[in-house]
């Protein structure tokens, strides 16, 4: 069930315009047969401009969820925006070449109340009559507070156009479950957790021009990058252990949780007898992984790992390319990422371990294995059952950097009188191909499979086609 009603007015005065807007909503949703939540929101915006040259807008919400218990139902979360209109001053009539510019800023409060319902309240099993959760009634809204400012510039026309964004968005009271023992027999109820940042910027340009007779050529290239990191976390760190994955203030969220390596162990790290004479892991032979002692007491064991690894790329980028010459047109866009880190697992990393397809090794890796005359090789030894040498870490890292050509594709438009007489418009001929080139340096995966080799490679497709329009 839901029910909106807003009110609006619109007035202008000499130069000034003014939008008002008031409204209110209610939603009641049901999932499942008894879990019941509703939604109650009342909003107000305000807009305001002079000249088409400043602008303004002001918002104010108020939500209420029945996800929070009693005095933590509500957020209020307000918001501006101011816009500068710069080209249309009159200092700006002097340069031709701009033919649009507008700064723009703005700041305001978001919210969040992603959690399953009554997690604020102590449950119990209708079957069996037994406390099934522990509730946690202080739990509130997540807030989102985000700030942006950026430009728009237009130049020549509009024919080269520039749009830029710095943001830096931070998320406060995250609901999270943090792990504790299960001693109670009771899952962890959620608490407003800690904050997390977002921050980066957004650059995005586009060029149109006939560049000569019969010739035209468009470019859309754009950029963004971003850094995840946590700022504070109550109760953390936390660890994933099953997913190797770790939440710690200073770093990303899910951050790679392992062991630094060092290279490999060689025969000269040992003594006659088979002792080590450096840290080791326990078992650990001339050809396994060296991993680094973080603690200092002379023992690799659980207590020496620590973030490793960001598996989200920082940087995201895209490029589309169009030139046209009379009816012939070339299309062709590329997109990729940089700054990520790639954890190679299952054969792709151990391929001798028997539990991966019987321990079937690639070409690749059976050139490139440790033995005592190849010491400086890419992988350990051969080993049936390498413990050690399958504890996550960076040693299996490849750079998940890569550009792909996502897509090419060669056109040609057939229009004449006589298709017109014939009741056709237009006949276009092609031919493209979608994922042809790839260019990384990452080995024996393909770049967006995240080193599961259980992943399907992005497939390679060509086509070639005619589009007939009547």
């Amino acid at each position: 069930m839901e029910e909106i009603v807003h009110w609006s007015y619109t007035f202008d005065v000499k130069d000034h315009h003014f939008f008002a807007l008031l409204g209110y909503s209610q939603e009641e949703s049901q999932t499942g047969q008894w879990d019941i939540t509703s939604m109650l929101s009342t909003y107000s915006k305000l807009n305001y401009s002079y000249k088409d040259k400043y602008l303004l807008e002001a918002a104010m919400r108020m939500d209420g969820s029945s996800k929070f218990g009693p005095g933590h139902k509500y957020g209020y979360f307000p918001s501006v925006a101011l816009g500068w209109n710069v080209h249309k001053e009159a200092f700006m009539k002097r340069l031709h070449a701009v033919s649009n510019l507008k700064l723009r800023a703005s700041y305001g409060l978001l919210g969040n109340e992603g959690v399953a319902p009554y997690l604020y309240q102590n449950l119990i099993n209708s079957s069996s009559g037994v406390e099934s959760n522990w509730g946690n009634p202080d739990i509130t809204w997540e807030k989102v507070k985000m700030l942006d400012v950026g430009f728009d510039l237009g130049l020549y026309r509009n024919r080269l156009e520039v749009t830029f964004d710095f943001y830096d968005k931070v998320t406060n009271d995250i609901l999270l479950q943090p792990p504790v023992s299960y001693v109670g027999g009771l899952g962890t109820p959620p608490i407003n957790a800690g904050s997390v940042s977002n921050k980066g910027w957004e650059l995005a340009v586009n060029y149109n021009d006939e560049i000569a007779k019969d010739w035209s050529i468009s470019i859309r290239p754009g950029i963004t990058f971003n850094r995840n990191r946590v700022l504070s976390l109550k109760g953390g760190p936390y660890i994933n252990v099953g997913q190797n994955k770790i939440d710690k203030e200073g770093y990303p969220v899910g951050a790679i949780y392992g062991y630094v390596s060092g290279g490999l162990l060689q025969t000269d790290d040992f003594n006659a007898d088979g002792t080590a004479k450096v840290p080791i892991y326990a078992g650990q032979k001339p050809g396994d992984i060296r991993y680094r002692d973080l603690t200092g007491d002379k023992i690799i064991d659980g207590k020496d790992q620590q973030p490793i690894g960001n598996r989200v790329p920082e940087y995201n980028y895209f490029a589309n390319f169009r030139v046209a010459y009379k009816d012939f047109d070339l299309e062709w866009l590329i997109q990729g990422v940089s700054k990520n880190d790639v954890l190679l697992s299952g054969m792709l990393a151990y391929p001798m371990d028997m539990s991966f397809d019987g321990g079937v090794p690639t070409k690749y890796y059976a050139d490139n294995y440790w033995r005592p005359d190849r010491t400086n090789a890419r992988f350990p030894r051969l080993n049936t059952l390498p413990a050690s040498n399958k504890l996550t870490s960076d040693f299996w890292f490849q750079n998940g950097a890569y550009m792909r050509v996502k897509y090419v594709q060669l056109g040609y438009n057939l229009r004449s009188t006589w298709l017109k007489r014939s009741g056709i418009q237009q006949v276009r001929v092609y031919a493209n191909a979608q994922n042809p080139l790839v260019f990384t340096g990452m080995k024996l995966v393909d770049p967006e499979s995240q080193g599961n080799q259980w992943t399907y490679g992005i497939m390679k497709t060509y086509m070639a086609g005619l589009n007939v329009q009547f």
